[in-house]
């Protein structure tokens, strides 16, 4: 037998997980660790994204839209928020980073090791509002693209 949650005392906790689910529309994705039920941590979630969340994700015109700027004042204070909804993401393989020419990443980071971003929407913002007035060279990759600074600069595609 599981042992119980350690927030609610009724479910069981049951194994360790990546979690995934819809709340008003908006999709939420998730590790649940073997302490927690599943529907704690969702209940977890859901109370992040509201009470720290919507202080910089936004919508607009159905889309949600980070306040990246605000996301710079206190990064740390939302970093959960954004892995929440998916615009982060400890997973490196097909996401995305911004690089300079070592290539070092530039990235949010956490005590588990470095975010990389889930969409290129999301990063060509990030990347304009943190390093568009450095003088360094960078640019942001995925596995099989490369977007120099310039493009990025420009909001154009390849």
């Amino acid at each position: 037998m599981s042992e119980k949650c350690i927030y609610c005392k009724k479910n069981e906790a049951g194994e360790a997980k990546d979690i995934s689910f819809s709340h008003q529309g908006i999709a939420f994705v998730g590790f649940k660790d073997g302490s927690t039920c599943e529907k704690c941590e969702q209940k977890f979630m859901i109370e992040r994204f509201k009470t720290i969340g919507q202080e910089i994700i936004h919508f607009d015109k159905a889309r949600l839209k980070i306040d990246w700027h605000g996301f710079k004042k206190n990064e740390k204070r939302y970093l959960r928020a954004l892995m929440d909804i998916g615009i982060l993401s400890h997973k490196a393989k097909g996401n995305w980073i911004v690089v300079d020419l070592q290539p070092a990443g530039l990235l949010p980071t956490t005590p588990g090791g470095p975010l990389f971003f889930t969409k290129r929407e999301d990063i060509a913002e990030y990347a304009r509002v943190e390093f568009s007035d450095t003088f360094f060279a960078w640019s942001i990759w995925q596995i099989g693209e490369v977007v120099s600074r310039n493009q990025v600069a420009k909001g154009g595609r390849r």
